[in-house]
């Protein structure tokens, strides 16, 4: 009995996800020895069979008196993401934005790359844990040779939401288009306004998770903390 309960859940562990559909996803974590707070937030969607790719926003708070922070967008590509309930996958990403300290502000840009563990109890939710090496880059110079940098390995927990319908859908609308036409609802409004609908709606919460992520970073920036740091330089 115990063998056929590992078994069945090995079977589930590996078995493929029916729907690949865009994915609202937010991460916290640390890394270089605690000393940062990473937030990101991404929008993604699947490229292919195995790959997944989209736009990443970034904040780094670091904790220490100089407060080297960096704020910006990016883009993610992920490799075998999605593909079974609990699945590892590859995360390579690149942010371009602005970082903060005492002196100024200046041009900078975020490289990093990683892997991860994603566990979906449901095919629309996921619950992943992350492990990536990031370089900031102040300049940007590339980071083979990165300016004024922060290096170091960092842990990120994270949680994605499906957005949209994906394949399912158009199976589900290929599986209908056999059913004769005399038989068909004629209330059931046009294939073409619900699609229109639903981006509206995906769009629309898109755009509010961005706006709750971005008031972080803002807080950020404008606290009294800021100033006081200015005037002690």
């Amino acid at each position: 009995m115990r063998t056929r309960r590992l078994l069945i859940v090995a079977a589930a562990a590996v078995t493929p996800l029916a729907a690949q559909r865009r994915e609202v996803g937010l991460l916290y974590g640390s890394w270089t020895a605690s000393r940062i707070e990473s937030y990101e937030a991404r929008l993604d969607r699947p490229l292919g069979g195995w790959l997944r790719h989209g736009v990443t926003l970034h904040a780094l708070i670091e904790r220490d008196a100089a407060g080297r922070d960096f704020f910006g967008v990016g883009y993610e590509l992920q490799v075998g993401r999605g593909r079974a309930t609990i699945a590892p996958y590859g995360v390579l990403g690149a942010a371009l934005g602005v970082a903060t300290q005492p002196a100024g502000q200046g041009l900078a840009a975020l490289w990093s790359a990683g892997a991860g563990l994603e566990w979906r109890p449901f095919s629309f939710i996921g619950l992943a844990v992350e492990e990536r090496y990031r370089v900031s880059d102040r300049g940007p110079r590339g980071f083979w040779r990165p300016g004024d940098p922060h290096k170091g390995w960092g842990t990120s927990l994270g949680l994605s939401v499906a957005v949209g319908s994906g394949r399912r859908r158009s199976t589900r609308a290929a599986a209908g288009s056999d059913v004769p036409v005399s038989r068909a609802n004629p209330a059931a409004p046009p294939l073409m306004v619900v699609g229109r609908a639903s981006n509206v709606v995906e769009t629309a919460i898109a755009v509010l998770g961005i706006a709750i992520f971005l008031t972080v970073p803002l807080a950020a920036l404008l606290r009294p903390s800021g100033a006081s740091r200015l005037r002690s330089a």
